[in-house]
């Protein structure tokens, strides 16, 4: 499905970010709770932790939930993605976790 069309069809919606640095968020439905899909800077560049973490920080109040129940929802569309890019840690311990099995 392009993008547009889940726009369109309130599937997706885009924010523009302007502290602690410049990045358009994508975030997206999981459930009853809005995750974010994607945060990226100019050139499609990844974007800060602190970025990351007021966006967190953002929709949690939003939505009145807690920071871990956000950090905790991973995008449908591709959560390895998301894991990878903004939780580095969580990865390492997933590959390390692997490794032992």
């Amino acid at each position: 499905m392009s993008l547009a069309k889940e726009i369109a069809e309130g599937r997706l919606f885009l924010y523009r970010v302007l502290q602690p640095e410049r990045a358009t968020l994508s975030i997206l439905p999981y459930g009853d709770t809005w995750v974010m899909q994607e945060c990226r800077g100019p050139n499609n560049e990844n974007r800060c932790a602190d970025c990351i973490a007021a966006v967190h920080q953002w929709l949690a109040t939003a939505q009145g939930k807690t920071l871990q129940e956000i950090r905790s929802k991973r995008s449908p569309a591709n959560p390895d993605a998301l894991l990878d890019a903004y939780y580095p840690d969580e990865v390492e311990e997933r590959i390390m976790w692997r490794r032992q099995r």
